[in-house]
């Protein structure tokens, strides 16, 4: 239970973006998906490989074999690059935020938009080593709080005590 409001004001960093991006993908697509996309894409490339060393291999072969290596590992380091990129692109949409949490309700507010919720229209809250990323139904992100916001204070357990209260499901995350 909270004595008074926690309230946290600022912008993302890329550093931010990238961990609310990593962390909002491993919550959506769970692990037992990305093996099966890993397991799946290396017996397609053991096939191929297989046939081309029968016969020869063509150039569709190789565009197999290069699919194959882009699903397991290829598309996360291109969802990365896309996140840098958009965030270098439009750094001005990454505006100042406030973070406020209450024994009731949770809220953000900027020059865009205000948005309060509830405890109860909260989907998830990751917990991270990096920090707190606040998840609505369906599974979209609402707001990151980055671990330098927690450093040195007690409002990190504080929020996730709250939460707990509430019956918000923490999925915790290395």
């Amino acid at each position: 239970m909270l004595t008074e409001p926690i309230s946290i004001t600022g912008t993302l960093s890329l550093r931010d973006v990238l961990d609310l991006n990593h962390y909002h993908f491993r919550y959506v697509v769970g692990w037992p998906v990305r093996i099966f996309m890993a397991a799946a894409a290396t017996l397609v490339a053991t096939i191929i490989v297989w046939a081309g060393r029968q016969g020869h291999f063509t150039a569709f072969m190789f565009l197999v074999l290069g699919l194959c290596a882009y699903f397991p590992f290829g598309w996360l380091l291109h969802r990365r690059f896309r996140v840098w990129w958009h965030y270098r692109r439009h750094r001005d949409q990454h505006t100042e935020h406030t973070a406020t949490i209450t024994n009731e309700s949770v809220s953000t507010s900027s020059v865009r938009a205000d948005m309060r919720l509830y405890w109860d229209g909260l989907a998830a809250i990751i917990s991270a080593p990096r920090g707190l990323l606040f998840i609505v139904r369906p599974h979209s992100v609402w707001f990151w709080l980055p671990q330098r916001v927690f450093d040195g204070n007690g409002k990190r357990e504080q929020i996730l005590e709250v939460a707990r209260e509430h019956n918000v499901p923490i999925e915790r995350m290395a």
